[in-house]
């Protein structure tokens, strides 16, 4: 069976000197290798070709055959390693915590521990809708979910 950490030391060799993080992977029981990889400005197809590539030439399909997909997470997947959050200072994200609450609001900060949110609360006052902002510190540990909003 193809190993999981195997092909995690593989991908992070191939990226190393490289502006490319690993997001995640998953190998199946059918042999099919999932790997994503993403970059502050975003993957390209043409990269994640070239990491299949050159992933494809560290592999033996004589000793086990098996299916290989590269791609970026995409935009409403959850995030999974720190540089995601990095990525998406400045945008809105949605995050559910542990105990299933919701938060919306701009990613201000990341720090080594967790992140900063900035919440826009609407707050009525003489007949006008004023905006309130409030800062939110989460801990990595406390969070469950976080995606970005996507809004068109």
């Amino acid at each position: 069976m193809i190993e999981r950490d195997r092909i995690i030391e593989l991908v992070e060799k191939i990226i190393r000197e490289t502006e490319i993080f690993l997001v995640d992977i998953t190998v199946t029981a059918k042999k099919k290798i999932l790997i994503w990889i993403d970059k502050k400005d975003g993957i390209t197809i043409d990269e994640c070709a070239e990491i299949s590539k050159e992933l494809e030439n560290h592999l033996d399909r004589s000793i086990e055959d098996f299916e290989l997909e590269v791609s970026s997470p995409g935009l409403d997947t959850s995030f999974r390693v720190r540089q995601q959050y990095d990525k998406n200072i400045g945008r809105e994200i949605e995050i559910v915590t542990d105990d299933n609450k919701i938060h919306k609001g701009e990613l201000l900060q990341v720090t080594e521990d967790g992140i900063k949110l900035e919440i826009i609360k609407n707050k009525k006052g003489k007949g006008k809708k004023e905006d309130q902002a409030t800062e939110l510190s989460l801990g990595f540990n406390q969070i469950k979910s976080a995606k970005v909003i996507v809004t068109f």
